[in-house]
């Protein structure tokens, strides 16, 4: 009786995918419980973000929150749109940095 080559190839790939996906869905299971400590950008945060977004031409806006800790910049999409921004790193950007940051985000968004 021959190796059934395709077969077993097919149980090692799939079992692969379903290891990968339920690494993925853990990793994000526990970055969204990490942003339980985020909280609402200030006023004027969000009224920039607002404004930045309406000049790009964008329908809605992301709301956006501050997260302590090392963390990137990024828009995040489970459940309502968010940018997270980090906020050691607010405090050390200027204005021209902190719109070009902001712009970079809300360009995923579009």
């Amino acid at each position: 009786v021959p190796f059934p080559w395709v077969f077993w190839a097919g149980v090692v790939w799939l079992s692969g995918a379903v290891a990968y996906l339920l690494l993925a869905a853990w990793r994000v299971w526990r970055f969204q419980s990490l942003l339980v400590h985020a909280r609402p950008a200030p006023a004027e945060l969000a009224d920039e973000v607002r404004r930045l977004a309406a000049g790009m031409g964008l329908r809605s806006v992301p709301s956006a929150w501050l997260v302590p800790g090392p963390l990137p910049p990024l828009l995040w999409g489970f459940g309502p749109a968010r940018l997270l921004l980090p906020e050691g790193l607010l405090g050390k950007l200027e204005e021209p940095g902190r719109q070009a940051l902001l712009v970079h985000e809300l360009a995923h968004y579009a």
